[in-house]
């Protein structure tokens, strides 16, 4: 992410060293990446996802063995919590496949994760409104995507007028193939799901909007072919 002209990376130490399970945020000064103080300090943590929006750039960490997700905010050259995300039923499970943080053209954060609060590990779409300071279920609830804990690999886009939408698919699913799904303006509630493509999805899928409200939205396939595709 970029914040303040600097261009800051985050990453979760996976071997046996000093950042094993820590997260590690690093700032590239134009020529050397050297490691800043991050918020997270010692913590233990499963995953992170990072994103901007003009001069600030969020982190978010899981943290699985206590069911915590923490989501942070950097400016003016420091670090602070948006404070408020945990939720009643939280507590029961989060699951390890979604999680990914996005913003919106206004500046609101939003984070797409999983939690088995209602029993199943469905997907969720949390937003942090930047003038009230509060978070809020995007539709006041879960979606009807079922994540299986691991297995789903989604992510998040808000168009410029500020519509969710959510692109998703099972990767244990030998016949999946990608779907989308939007938050009605006027019922706001979820749409039934409208199939993109019909390859099966592997990873690494990404949905942007332009600032004139072109979406694009491109994933790995199951052969390793990269699929973009546009809509207006």
């Amino acid at each position: 992410a970029l914040s303040e002209d600097k261009l800051i990376s985050s990453m979760v130490g996976n071997t046996s060293a000093t950042y094993y399970r820590t997260n590690a945020t690093s700032v590239f000064n134009g020529s050397t990446w050297n490691i800043a103080n991050g918020p997270c300090g010692s913590q233990i943590v499963y995953k992170s996802t990072m994103a901007k929006y003009e001069d600030k750039a969020y982190l978010a960490v899981m943290d699985r063995s206590s069911f915590v997700i923490k989501v942070y905010e950097y400016r003016d050259g420091g670090w602070s919590e948006l404070d408020g995300f945990q939720e009643a039923g939280m507590s029961n499970g989060i699951g390890s496949g979604v999680f990914k943080l996005t913003t919106d053209s206004r500046g609101n954060v939003y984070m797409l994760h999983a939690d088995n609060a209602t029993g199943s590990y469905l997907v969720k779409l949390r937003k942090f409104d930047i003038e009230s300071r509060k978070w809020s279920t995007v539709s006041g609830n879960s979606t009807h995507i079922d994540a299986h804990d691991t297995h789903l690999n989604a992510c998040a886009a808000i168009s410029p007028e500020g519509t969710p939408y959510i692109a998703y698919g099972d990767l244990l699913d030998p016949n999946t193939c990608l779907k989308v799904i939007c938050l009605d303006p006027e019922s706001r509630q979820w749409s039934e799901p409208v199939v993109v493509s019909t390859e099966k999805v592997g990873n690494d899928i990404s949905f942007v909007f332009s600032p004139t409200g072109i979406g694009y939205l491109s994933f790995v396939d199951g052969n390793s072919m990269v699929h973009v595709y546009r809509a207006e």
